[in-house]
């Protein structure tokens, strides 16, 4: 029977919370606090210190991810930092009778400290936005604040922890201390002062030591064990549970879960000991984007406006309408012994999670980017959670696969031949490898002689890459004939046309391991269009592979492509000199280079008797047929032909295109500027130098 996440998790619910995300009450008696610039605070504090105490402080900030600014539309209040308040020592046991009673509602077990982070002056109207808390400092997991005694009222404190909010009024006493905690990641707002003042003590709640054991309840944890010693092999491979607090990466640990989470996460803990299944702490994140469209409204007199904005910066109409991505990673891995164990990011499907649907849970970040002349507008939502993960001990393996093909890599040495090709097959199956991680993992699989599993990796990637060469070429001197066929034709039609060199080398490779011909590679080859190779390195391969598999086809096609042009045949006088000074050219092929030499040097080159070149041809505009005049006049040597700009680029792009003899420049006097087209004996040199080297590269061969 599959394993279902609901009713595996569903003993969870029997261990509800015992505490709350926020809690409350009163104490006393009041310290008389002293203030840096200030001087002793009178108890109670009455609206007519309001001014002064303003004047001694500093309007608050707030903090934007990297930033912290001022600004009275977030937050209005005033605020003196700690270093400048000096409490009595009297205070002390007040503050740990305050400290142990919000740990108790919090149920937070073990021992915490509260440590003054400053003091906050609310004024007739202040406020605070919605926002959460950052963790100040190591081991910190809730804020404290302690009202002194005031004329303050009206103010409220509104918290909020998944699908709950719970309203806190902030009514001042005039002769007791009034307190509040909540943990650090619900996300809270001040609602506004209505008259008044009220001052208040902000403290962050730090662990102090580890703290206990949760208690356990055993038919909780032997449920679970039920249910996770029926996982099976066409179960997911691993399963993840949400936690409900948020956790940055410092505060991660089992023993500093909050609330619920805690009793939870142990029970989970406790349970896969008992199901030989591995439990880890980790972090889920999450990254939702959709494309998006802000919708527009028709004003009575007929002009279109827009929505608009929340306090997010997102258009409060706003139609999603295509899924873009949706990334899910693991990672910050905590072992089920406490102790941090390294793992790159681990993807996530979606059948692994639960709860499944995220779309229910508050984002932790909200980006909207409006269109562009390029790209249409698009929502990306962000979340960052801390789950407890599953999986049975011998998923082990399969793990690796997710993590990746280095991952794989690293923990070949340790598993078994037989098992290494399915793993191989689930690799491919998660993820899509380049040619780089393909090249590698084959290499490292033909070094164990795995010869199928190294040919499904030489057969995954989609795009070709040089370091493909070496696996590629091993595999084809020990693979069958039909495994062999298989990969070069896989790569030969995955190559690009206009990569001549990586063919060519790819059938040279096949033709000096493979015992018989492989004619669909030859044929893939030459199907329109054939691209010529011009360099004497593939030139060189398709010789040897022409004569080798004894294919005419190819033999043609090379004897034409030398003919092809004068550069053509340089590149292939160039290889069959490599090839022959590696005793590896053909015999019919040298001949046949042989005979073309001595054809091209039976006569040597005589340069032009005047300065006559030959015409434009592919133009007949007026301004051609007047350089044509003087292109052909027989002692004319230079002409300066004034023309406006587009017409001597166009002059300029004929002369060079058609590769007359003459170079130009442009001389920038007068107007309209002018084209200065001198003749040359380019060709005749360039016809000279090539007719030595053609003698020098038939002494050579002869």
């Amino acid at each position: 029977m599959p394993l279902s996440p609901p009713d595996l998790f569903a003993p969870l619910a029997t261990l509800e919370r015992s505490s709350s995300f926020v809690a409350s009450g009163t104490a006393g008696p009041a310290p008389t606090l002293r203030i840096d610039g200030f001087g002793l605070l009178p108890l109670p504090v009455v609206h007519h210190l309001l001014a002064p105490l303003c004047a001694a402080s500093e309007p608050a900030p707030y903090g934007r991810g990297p930033d912290t600014l001022v600004d009275p539309d977030v937050r209005r209040c005033h605020q003196v930092s700690a270093d400048r308040i000096h409490l009595p020592p009297s205070f002390q046991p007040v503050l740990d009778d305050i400290v142990a009673r919000a740990c108790t509602h919090l149920g937070v077990q073990g021992h915490a400290e509260a440590h003054l982070y400053k003091l906050l002056v609310y004024g007739p109207g202040d406020f605070f936005v919605p926002h959460r808390d950052t963790e100040k400092e190591d081991g910190m997991f809730a804020t404290l604040v302690v009202t002194l005694p005031s004329d303050g009222d009206g103010a409220a404190l509104r918290v909020e922890h998944g699908d709950e909010q719970v309203s806190i009024p902030l009514t001042s006493s005039l002769d007791e201390l009034s307190w509040l905690a909540f943990y650090a990641d619900c996300r809270h707002e001040v609602l506004p002062l209505q008259h008044g003042i009220r001052v208040a003590l902000v403290f962050n709640l730090v662990r102090a030591g580890a703290p206990t054991a949760p208690t356990s309840d055993a038919g909780v944890t032997r449920a679970l064990a039920r249910h996770l010693e029926g996982w099976s092999e066409g179960d997911p491979v691993k399963l993840v549970y949400v936690l409900e607090h948020r956790y940055t990466e410092a505060e991660l640990g089992w023993d500093a879960l909050k609330g619920a989470d805690h009793a939870r996460a142990h029970a989970l803990r406790n349970a896969a000991s008992q199901a030989d299944v591995v439990a880890h702490l980790a972090l889920l994140s999450v990254q939702i984007e959709w494309s998006a469209e802000e919708l527009q409204w028709r004003s009575r007199r007929g002009r279109w406006g827009r929505s608009g904005y929340g306090t997010d910066n997102v258009p409060d109409d706003l139609e999603l309408y295509d899924l873009v991505r949706d990334d899910r990673s693991l990672e910050c891995w905590i072992g089920a012994d406490g102790q941090p164990t390294y793992a790159p990011p681990l993807p996530l499907h979606a059948d692994e999670l639960y709860p499944d649907d995220l779309e229910d849970i508050p984002p932790d970040d909200v980006s909207y980017h409006e269109a562009t002349g390029n790209e249409g507008a698009s929502l990306l939502r962000s979340y960052r959670r801390a789950v407890v993960t599953l999986w049975p001990a011998r998923h082990a393996h399969a793990i690796l696969v997710q993590q990746g093909p280095e991952a794989l890599l690293d923990a070949l040495p340790s598993i078994d031949a037989a098992e290494v090709g399915p793993l191989v097959d689930q690799l491919l199956i998660e993820q899509r490898l380049s040619g780089s991680e393909a090249a590698t993992l084959a290499s490292t699989l033909l070094e164990r002689g795995l010869l199928e599993p190294a040919k499904q990796a030489l057969l995954a990637p989609y795009r070709w890459h040089d370091d493909l060469h070496a696996p590629v070429a091993r595999f084809f001197a020990d693979a069958p004939q039909a495994d062999a066929e298989d990969v070069l034709l896989y790569h030969h039609r995955h190559i690009h046309p206009r990569s001549p060199s990586t063919r060519a080398r790819l059938l040279y490779a096949a033709a000096m391991a493979l015992a018989a011909p492989c004619t669909d590679a030859v044929t893939d080859l030459l199907a329109p269009p054939w691209r010529p190779g011009l360099q004497e390195g593939p030139m060189a391969h398709l010789v040897v592979v022409a004569w080798h598999w004894s294919d005419p086809r190819l033999r043609d096609a090379l004897r034409a492509d030398a003919q092809a042009s004068p550069e053509a045949f340089d590149s292939a006088v160039l290889a069959t000199l490599q090839l022959d000074l590696d005793d590896a050219c053909p015999p019919a092929w040298r001949q046949y280079i042989l005979n073309e030499l001595e054809a091209r040097t039976a006569t040597a080159p005589v340069p032009p008797p005047d300065a006559r070149r030959a015409p434009i041809e592919h133009c007949r505009c007026a301004h051609c047929l007047e350089v044509n005049q003087f292109l052909t006049d027989p002692e004319q040597e230079r002409l300066t032909y004034g023309v406006a700009m587009s017409h001597r680029r166009h002059l300029d792009s004929q002369l060079h295109s058609e590769r007359i003899d003459v170079v130009t420049r442009e001389l920038k006097q007068g107007s309209p500027h002018k084209l200065v087209i001198t003749k040359t004996n380019a060709r005749h040199e360039q016809a000279a130098r090539r007719h030595v080297e053609y003698l020098d590269a038939l002494d050579a061969l002869r």
